[in-house]
């Protein structure tokens, strides 16, 4: 078959019509057909164990063969109009996640076995990297296979407690819980404006018509920005940063529970048992990383507070206040506003009038075209879950050869969700005969829906939010590997969005906004002087940022996990303010526990903050050194990077890959010129 033959033949796989019953029969079918499966597997003598009659099979049929399937199931939840089949398909995420074949003891002790009759020679040796490669992961899965079971039971014991604790700290956070409430009068609130006013339930105070104000983060970000009372932004400060002290003690328990954990596996400390699997490989190397970082944003800090003192000043004296020399926690964003509006005065409705939601997104994929030496091509009257959604196919510009499809699903409607995400709705993969399942995948935003007058027009910052989710399809497609399990951004957690942050850089050149805009109403391209004023727009107030948001949390993260005794002393409240105030330099609000809601280190992102800005500083690396250098429309350099960083999803090491295309290895150095501290 040529090419547009296996693409159509690719297109019959897409099925969007399921019912909620036909979901849970096919979930009941997919867990039926696994334990069959699996039996299969149990059934193999120990002493024949091997790659090709254990491990391939497990891999093959209970991971790539499905995985178009299961995904495509499961995605329905974000985006269908029909109810039951949105709670269908969430319930079918549940089940098919809690019968994972590596949590079957009984399959780690075939895998182990068949492992170990390979390093004994009893069987044939894999040869194909990809298989080495599961065999290294799987040979982790299965070490605790010969722990005492009273000791696997502790340790399970303890997972079970460190879920349950995360499920309370993030019930507090989300659920409004909060009752608490401050009351301000009307005088306490000037410079708020009405709208945020009328929202706040009114009451009287020692006489005087007053307002209460919730924890809620609309009304505590709207009080913060604008009162002009600096009473009144403590006040607001104090209530939202006192919410869900109970969760202060259960962090307290879950950093010691997992340094527990880690001991039993033979680590030092939590941060070194999660860092073995991810690019940064150890705690020494994230410490390394953050206090270079530290060093180089510090005086970028001390110049943003400086600039802040001298608009606190001026206002000060404008009030006929007294100046106290001091920026506040709850001066920050305040006076940040002030000077944002003072010293870069970009109009973001005119920017927008530029931006035209759909001629915005193909111009990005005639520029990913460019970039990846891509051919893209839309489906005519495509089979989607809603009629609003297009579908397009992928072929190499050179070869014409089939490399996968995705969706674009723009705007909102009932039931579906309300952020930008990529979706992958099936990795790619090579099959025993030489051929491939191809990849597929989706750009889900929710973008109002336009009226018949005006289109949907985005925000310089939709823009390079549509642009990177579009980084992650792309990466997808364009890898290519033996299993899924290793394509497109299957990639180590700390590497996963250096790829598309690399590509957010092009949003911020010249000469892609003006490729991007045009006008909605007479198709004319942004003029030079509201490009120049996008750019300018983007250091504003760096240092703070970056150290107020990243880098100290990245810190309080790693100094809580990288603790080696286990300390029914630790007071996770303490760590926060001394943190806080060597890194930015602003003390906390005394009496308050923001770490209470520092949900991240408790759901997924354990001794992970610090990936956020790795990932970034990566990304810098790759796109000045790089594309920045040679032209960012340079075709050999758009090629090495599709060939070495993308084509590779995780078949190797991200810091192998990385080392690669640099030519070096990488550094902060463009990070930090690209935020404008030097």
């Amino acid at each position: 078959m040529d090419s547009k033959e296996i693409a159509e033949q690719d297109l019959k796989k897409f099925n969007w019509s399921y019912t909620a019953d036909e979901i849970n029969t096919i979930t009941a079918n997919f867990i039926s057909n696994q334990e069959t499966i699996v039996n299969e597997i149990l059934s193999v003598k120990d002493e024949e164990c091997s790659f090709e009659n254990v491990i391939f099979p497990l891999v093959r049929k209970l991971e790539d063969e499905t995985d178009f399937l299961k995904s495509a199931m499961t995605f329905l939840q974000n985006v269908s109009t029909d109810k039951s089949v949105r709670a269908a398909s969430s319930n079918a995420e549940y089940s098919l996640s809690s019968v994972n074949y590596l949590n079957n003891p009984a399959v780690l002790q075939k895998i182990s076995k068949a492992i170990e009759n390979i390093d004994n020679g009893k069987v044939a040796t894999p040869v194909h990297p990809e298989d080495l490669r599961i065999i290294d992961t799987f040979h982790k899965a299965a070490l605790n296979l010969n722990l005492d079971p009273e000791v696997s039971n502790k340790i399970n014991e303890l997972e079970m407690k460190i879920i349950e604790n995360a499920d309370s700290i993030m019930d507090c956070i989300y659920d409004g819980q909060e009752t608490d409430s401050v009351v301000f009068t009307k005088s306490e609130l000037v410079g708020v404006s009405d709208s945020v006013i009328k929202a706040l339930q009114p009451t009287t105070k020692d006489g005087e018509e007053a307002y209460i104000a919730l924890p809620k983060a609309s009304i505590y970000s709207a009080i913060l920005t604008t009162a002009k009372n600096e009473n009144t932004r403590k006040a607001i400060m104090t209530l939202y940063q006192q919410r869900c002290k109970p969760n202060v003690e259960l962090l307290k328990e879950t950093v010691n529970m997992q340094l527990e954990i880690a001991h039993i596996n033979g680590y030092s400390s939590h941060a070194e048992h999660i860092l073995e699997s991810k690019m940064a490989k150890n705690s020494k190397n994230v410490f390394n990383f953050l206090d270079s970082l530290k060093e180089k944003l510090l005086p970028g800090t001390q110049s943003d507070i400086e600039k802040l003192l001298e608009v606190k000043k001026a206002e000060k004296a404008e009030l006929n206040e007294p100046f106290d020399n001091t920026i506040h926690l709850y001066d920050l964003e305040y006076y940040r506003k002030i000077l944002n509006q003072k010293e870069y005065t970009l109009n973001n409705a005119l920017v927008s009038e530029y931006f035209p939601v759909v001629d915005v997104v193909n111009e990005m994929l005639q520029i990913y075209e460019e970039i990846f030496s891509l051919k893209i091509e839309e489906v005519p009257n495509p089979q989607t879950w809603h009629p609003d959604v297009r579908q397009f196919l992928v072929f190499d510009q050179s070869t014409n050869t089939y490399m996968g499809s995705f969706y674009v699903d723009l705007f909102s409607r009932d039931g579906k969700v309300t952020y930008s995400a990529s979706f992958h709705l099936g990795y790619g993969y090579e099959k025993e005969d030489g051929t491939r399942g191809y990849p597929a995948a989706a750009l889900v935003t929710s973008f109002s829906k336009p009226n018949s007058d005006e289109p949907v027009l985005l925000t310089h910052y939709d823009v390079t939010i549509v642009f990177h989710e579009l980084g992650h399809i792309f990466h997808e497609i364009i890898s290519e590997t033996k299993y899924t399990r290793f394509n497109g951004y299957n990639v180590e957690q700390d590497f996963l969005e250096t790829p598309s942050q690399m590509l957010e850089y092009f949003c911020w050149e010249p000469e892609v906004i003006e490729r991007l805009s045009k006008h909605y109403k007479d198709g004319s391209k942004m003029p030079a002087d509201l490009i120049q004023a996008i750019v300018k727009s983007k250091n504003v107030n760096n240092g703070i940022y970056y150290n107020n948001n990243l880098l100290f949390k990245s810190y309080v993260d790693m100094r809580l996990y990288s603790i080696e005794k286990e300390d029914p002393n630790l007071d996770p409240i303490k760590v926060w303010d001394d943190t806080r105030k060597e890194i930015t330099l602003v003390e906390s609000v005394e009496n308050t526990w923001p770490i209470a809601v520092f949900d991240h280190i408790v759901d997924g992102y354990d001794a992970g903050y610090y990936g956020y800005l790795w990932s970034q500083v990566y990304a810098a690396d790759i796109f000045f050194s790089q594309f920045k250098k040679n032209g960012i429309f340079n075709p050999e350099t758009g090629s090495r990077y599709r060939n070495i960083i993308l084509k590779s999803g995780s078949t190797r090491d991200a810091m192998e890959i990385l080392k690669e295309f640099l030519g070096r290895e990488p550094s902060d150095d463009a990070f930090i010129s690209s935020i404008g501290v030097n």
